[in-house]
């Protein structure tokens, strides 16, 4: 099993749940997780969230939450009172939504009732569908028809637009065909925007030149900044590999070797973080405690930060194994996922939850690494002393 391809699918829902539970401060729902294939028929109704990654899901049925949902085709098309995030190969809407709709796909239909705004970026958009605010959109081809309550803001080429649009209409691109009498605001195209900017004395195919000499100092000791952690990092990935190669295996297997193990580790790491602080706090209120408490703070620290080695090396090993190089290469895999982190790293917010899921996988994986040989030991223990009795 290629667990790579399993991964790009968890770590953006992991994401996303996270940012979810912080820029979304609605009232809380209970949760319905799904690894597989799901439907939800027309006669079911359900009063918690749906997070879903798999192949195939279909939703006929009511949702009182939201819906979360990263697959190959998604159907939806019945009642969801929340929002709906979607990521597909092929996505078809044609439901009641009350919430915002969000939509990453490549070819993707549709229709039904949108109470807030819409948000869309595919290859192929097929759109009668009745966005009661604004809709923003990025894609390559489109035919647009149905309703937009207020704006309309796409990037696009070879856009057909019959839409009744209730605001203002920015379309950025070419090729696109509108009624111009179904807007009810102004219509901005490129070349408008361009009479804009001379109107102002500025051309914009000339570029535009924004003198900002702090920000360029700021962005170059960043930079300074980046390239010495990933080098400092990779020096010390590729110390902890040779010294600890069969260690390095066994923490790699329990990240990638399966869908469960990752999500275990995952699970394990967060729990451990969660739960381990409280003791060590308590310990260091005593005098004999605080040394243990502050060796057993280091040893987490150690973990959390130079664990993600063991994690780059497995995510890079997937990698290879994607183009073909099925050899177990440990530099070259650490070097691959240590240049995925790096880039990662780069976008705002998202970086940031990256470093931690990575942190949390490697402590994780770690502590069930841990276990198994003790249970191993403790096994070959048992087995000797009834050997000894026999």
């Amino acid at each position: 099993m290629n667990i790579f391809k399993n991964i790009y699918k968890i770590l953006p829902i992991t994401f996303l749940f996270l940012l979810l539970s912080i820029l979304l401060p609605s009232k809380i729902e209970a949760a319905q997780f799904h690894f597989k294939s799901y439907t939800l028929s027309q006669e079911q109704s359900i009063d918690d969230d749906i997070y879903a990654v798999g192949e195939d899901f279909k939703i006929d049925g009511v949702v009182n939450g939201d819906v979360v949902v990263l697959g190959n085709t998604i159907q939806l098309n019945g009642t969801v009172t929340g929002d709906v995030y979607l990521v597909g190969e092929k996505i078809n809407i044609d439901a009641t939504v009350y919430g915002n709709t969000f939509v990453f796909g490549n070819n993707t239909s549709i229709e039904g009732t949108l109470a807030e705004s819409t948000y869309i970026m595919t290859s192929i958009l097929n759109y009668n569908a009745d966005t009661q605010k604004d809709l923003f959109g990025f894609f390559l081809e489109s035919s647009m028809k149905g309703t937009i309550g207020d704006d309309l803001r796409i990037v696009g080429f070879r856009s057909n637009i019959e839409s009744i649009v209730r605001g203002d209409a920015i379309l950025l691109g070419d090729g696109h065909t509108v009624n111009d009498m179904n807007v009810t605001g102004d219509i901005f195209y490129n070349t408008t925007l361009k009479d804009i900017a001379k109107s102002q004395g500025v051309d914009i195919d000339d570029g535009i030149n924004v003198d900002m000499p702090t920000l360029k100092r700021n962005l170059k000791f960043n930079l300074s900044i980046i390239l010495i952690n990933f080098l400092s990092m990779l020096l010390v990935g590729f110390v902890l590999i040779t010294l600890t190669p069969v260690k390095s295996i066994e923490i790699r297997k329990r990240i990638t070797d399966s869908t469960t193990d990752l999500l275990s580790s995952l699970g394990i790491g967060f729990l451990a973080a969660v739960i381990i602080p409280l003791p060590l706090l308590i310990l260091s209120f005593s005098v004999i405690g605080t040394p243990l408490a502050l060796l057993i703070t280091g040893l987490l620290s150690f973990l959390f930060i130079f664990g993600k080695v063991w994690v780059e090396l497995a995510f890079g090993k997937e990698v290879l194994e994607l183009f073909g190089v099925k050899e177990y290469r440990p530099f070259k895999s650490f070097l691959i996922g240590r240049v995925i982190t790096v880039l990662i790293t780069l976008i705002p917010v998202v970086g940031g939850f990256y470093s931690s899921i990575i942190g949390l996988l490697a402590l994780g994986a770690i502590i069930r690494m841990k276990n198994d040989y003790f249970s191993m030991a403790k096994k070959q223990v048992t087995i000797k002393k009834v050997v000894k009795k026999k």
